[in-house]
């Protein structure tokens, strides 16, 4: 039912080649998740008779890895995470409050609640840790870096999203399952928020999506401006805002785990909080503060938002800047030994985040010229399009040889000179049979049959 609403919602603008395009590919990718989930599901019933949670008792000499994994690569599929990402950046076809929806509450979240989920099986797997966090990891690095490189508005906070779902799957592998049910409410608010704070500005400037033509936007819409900052300063986990609570103690309760991977752990997300202030920071300079390159025509027909976005924008900033405070407290009530406060950690782990916060700022405010944007690895997006171009190339082009070649053109086409006119024949007497005058003779017959055999 997922797939099928993200179909049929990013193909709303049915006359676009694009939007079919990330309609079809949101499709086909949920396919993929669907098909392993339908195989944990018969794994389920083998293995306990039931797809009941409360019937999956950890047994000690029962393999749980076996079941996990497909469940795991349907939360891949369902999450975008690595390898089964390559839809998200073509589902913002669709219009934003759409986006809003799908990468803040419904469809991108359904693979993360899926782990959460089974996060009792998690606890008593192997192998599916380490996959968990390995994927996790990566999909958290590689989502930061193509949102630092991405050129569109909307795709840097897909690429953003995608990010922080990385974060969530992470410290699930590492058995914190509260914080990541916690990021995963949170992100919900200042994404939503960052998109809604997108669409106004494309609604405003017709359908301006392209940073490299904006700028100088914050005489223009300062609500805008505010409402992306307070969107942007909560994910970059700045001290006090929603962010900070979930996506702070994920960081450093990566540092705290006991786990042999989780100093790589904290390796990369803390590399990634670096790499998430940086794009949020080009993002609002690109396109509030620099010099403007929007054309006289732009400026000429601005369209502004009405009152109920405004409302609509207020609303969702005021909830962004609040909702974790009001939930901070129970962030630690599961699985953590202690508060996190009084976490036996090094003062500079603490604070480390929030001094990459402060760098980060001096250099851009200080020296504003572009860095990490001429990486080809990173501008071609890490080769996966490529890839599966390659890969449905490949099957298109046996289709094309063996089914159009040698059945359509070839076989059937040679044979039906000699079979038509057989074809031919046999369809004239079946249809003087099906004359009127020959329908209550048919039905006796068929009665008949039917009797005799039941």
């Amino acid at each position: 039912m997922v797939g099928l609403s993200s179909f049929l919602l990013i193909s709303y603008w049915f006359t676009r080649i694009e939007s079919n395009l990330g309609a079809i590919l949101a499709l086909l990718m949920n396919r993929v998740g669907d098909v392993f989930f339908i195989l944990g599901m018969v794994l389920s019933f083998l293995f306990f008779g039931s797809v009941d949670l409360l019937t999956f008792l950890p047994l000690p000499d029962l393999n749980y890895d076996l079941l996990l994994l497909p469940l795991f690569i349907a939360a891949m599929a369902k999450s975008a995470q690595l390898s089964l990402h390559i839809w998200l950046p073509y589902s913002m076809e669709g219009p934003t409050p759409i986006s809003a929806s799908l990468h803040a509450a419904t469809m991108v979240t359904a693979g993360v609640f899926l782990l959460l989920r089974l996060s009792l099986l998690l606890s008593y797997s192997y192998w599916a840790l380490i996959l968990i966090i390995i994927i996790g990891g990566l999909t958290t690095f590689i989502g930061g870096t193509l949102a630092l490189i991405s050129l569109d508005m909307k795709e840097l906070i897909a690429y953003s999203t995608m990010s922080q779902l990385g974060y969530m799957v992470t410290i699930l592998g590492l058995k914190y399952a509260n914080l990541s049910f916690f990021h995963l409410i949170f992100h919900a608010y200042f994404k939503a928020l960052l998109f809604l704070t997108a669409g106004s500005i494309i609604h405003t400037f017709l359908d301006l999506q392209d940073l490299r033509l904006s700028g100088g936007l914050i005489k223009f819409l300062p609500l805008s401006f505010l409402m992306a900052l307070i969107g942007f300063t909560s994910l970059t986990g700045l001290p006090f805002t929603t962010g900070f609570y979930s996506k702070e103690a994920i960081i450093n309760s990566s540092y705290y785990s006991t786990h042999y991977l989780s100093q790589w752990i904290y390796f990369i997300t803390l590399l990634t909080a670096f790499l998430t202030i940086a794009y949020s920071y080009r993002f609002l300079l690109t396109l509030f503060f620099k010099t403007t390159r929007l054309s006289l025509f732009s400026f000429l027909n601005l369209h502004y938002y009405s009152l109920h976005l405004t409302l609509s924008l207020t609303l969702i900033g005021i909830c962004t800047i609040f909702i974790g405070f009001f939930y901070s407290k129970y962030l630690y009530l599961y699985n953590l030994p202690v508060n996190f406060y009084h976490l036996n950690l090094p003062f500079i782990i603490k604070i480390l985040p929030l001094l990459f916060f402060i760098i980060l700022f001096s250099v851009y405010f200080f020296w504003k010229n572009r860095f990490l944007l001429n990486i080809s690895v990173m501008q071609n997006g890490y080769y996966y399009k490529i890839f599966y171009q390659a890969i449905t190339g490949y099957f298109i082009s046996i289709a094309y040889r063996i089914f159009y070649k040698y059945f359509d053109y070839g076989f059937f086409d040679l044979l039906s000179p000699f079979t038509g006119s057989e074809f031919y024949s046999w369809s004239q007497r079946w249809s003087h049979y099906l004359n009127p005058s020959y329908y209550i003779p048919l039905i006796l017959f068929f009665l008949y049959f039917l009797l005799y055999f039941f």
